[in-house]
């Protein structure tokens, strides 16, 4: 399959090649700087409607008549009218609520279907939309029921809703009074300001705020801002970007399946193996082989090493528990607040050792890895954490010890849990018998208590 894929994969790399090769842009050097700045605010005004839409400060402004912007992927309906929300309870299969979420009734000017779908079930139930109308299109005043994450903007503008808008008489005057509206701010109908209206404090909102205040005075300070031309250059250059971006994934499909066809890496990979002593020359399996087989739930190469060259024989119960959880816990950390205790500094260095040994190896083996990149992703963030749980600390005093939210917390806990009981079993096929000991009873010492209750509610 691989190697059938791959002359059509390089047949249309060709062609993307030649096209990038006939588009020539104007003052492109120019263009390019002002796309980035473009781009840098679209990016940063998607992360600043995550908090403005966000329903901790979207719903207290959701009241009957509200005009709020509406889009769903691709389809941008303008502004519509919030009539009433409702919050719902989202369950599995099995019936357990997961979480919850909040359904919007809105009036929304769409498209005239052929044959209108009707809504069955309960009334709070999400309804599909049709197609935005655009100038030209036959469409009507429609009441649907939308997901939350629909609404793209709030405006400071409300309507005075009829009573009833059962009848299309009454929907009508309410998407009249909406593009009466429109029509009295050329400008654009006035949105809720984050600050003022929605009272959005949050430092990371404060932060976004900040780059777009300098990001927009340097688009305003470009030369190519006011220019008459500016929107044929940035759509040109826009469309050679996209063709780039082809031109890379293309590429990358093309390596990626050479690769699979050449089983480059797996060559590579036993050579790493064979170079650690895991396997014979003849591609049989050694005891340091045996042992990595037991460890599935973690970076094998690394533990058994250090199995290998007794990392954990000096160790205690608790600093053995935590020194494992690097190999578990894999949440994103700030490093400047990561704590490592003084007696797990020499065993964390090991680690680290270890980990670049093997990287180093890797890459003598011609096998793609980032030596950097794999060193860090043994994640200290939870050493403090778990060295203070084994040593009998109460759940509530380790939350402090942490900006890591309690689920991570517990799931950590889980993954180390069953790490340990693998790792019980390496050392038994080696036949370390204390070794062995050693990490049964570190399960011993962080089991316990709401980390490994069955349920809250027990």
């Amino acid at each position: 399959q691989n190697c059938s894929s791959v002359p059509q994969l390089e047949e249309k790399l060709k062609d993307l090649h030649e096209r990038l090769d006939t588009m020539v842009v104007p003052r492109e050097d120019q263009i390019a700087t002002y796309y980035e700045v473009r781009q840098q605010l679209d990016r940063l005004a998607e992360r600043m409607k995550r908090y403005t839409t966000h329903p901790r400060y979207l719903l207290p402004f959701l009241q009957p008549g509200r005009l709020v912007e509406v889009k769903n992927g691709e389809d941008d309906y303008g502004w519509a009218v919030v009539i009433a929300y409702q919050k719902k309870s989202v369950k599995s299969k099995s019936g357990i609520t997961e979480g919850v979420t909040y359904l919007v009734e809105l009036l929304v000017h769409c498209v005239l279907e052929a044959s209108p779908s009707k809504q069955t079930g309960p009334k709070w139930t999400a309804s599909t939309l049709p197609k935005p109308c655009f100038p030209g299109d036959k469409g009507s005043a429609q009441v649907h029921i939308v997901p939350i994450s629909y609404i793209n903007g709030s405006s400071t503008a409300r309507l005075n809703l009829p009573k009833d808008l059962k009848s299309p008489d009454s929907r009508l005057s309410v998407l009249k009074a909406l593009q009466k509206t429109q029509s009295q701010f050329p400008d654009g109908v006035p949105q809720l300001d984050p600050v003022q209206h929605m009272n959005i404090k949050e430092e990371g909102f404060k932060a976004i705020v900040k780059k777009i205040v300098a990001l927009e005075k340097r688009m305003h300070r470009h030369p190519l801002h006011e220019d008459p031309e500016l929107k044929d250059l940035y759509n040109l250059y826009g469309r050679k970007v996209e063709v780039s971006h082809e031109v890379r994934q293309v590429t990358k499909e093309i390596k990626s399946a050479h690769t699979i066809l050449q089983l480059d890496e797996l060559k590579s990979r036993k050579r790493v193996l064979r170079r650690l002593g895991y396997a014979s020359a003849a591609d049989v399996i050694e005891m340091k082989g045996r042992v990595a087989c037991e460890v599935g739930c973690a970076d094998e190469l690394v533990l058994t090493e250090m199995i290998f060259n007794g990392a954990f024989n000096d160790l205690s119960v608790e600093q053995t528990t935590a020194l494992l959880s690097c190999f578990v816990y894999d949440e994103k950390t700030n490093e400047d607040k990561i704590k490592i205790p003084d007696e797990l500094a020499a065993a964390h260095r090991l680690l680290q050792e270890t980990a670049r040994r093997i990287a180093r190896v890797s890459a003598e083996s011609k096998l793609d890895l980032d030596e950097d990149a794999y060193v860090t992703s043994f994640n200290p963030g939870m050493l403090e954490v778990v060295f203070a749980w084994s040593k009998k600390a109460s759940f509530a005093q380790i939350c402090k010890m942490t900006e890591t939210y309690e689920g991570s917390i517990i799931r950590c806990f889980r993954r180390l849990e069953e790490l340990l009981r693998q790792m019980a079993q390496a050392a038994k096929v080696i036949g370390n018998q204390d070794l062995e000991k050693k990490f049964s009873s570190g399960i011993t010492c962080i089991k316990r208590d709401i980390v490994f209750a069955a349920s809250l509610y027990l």
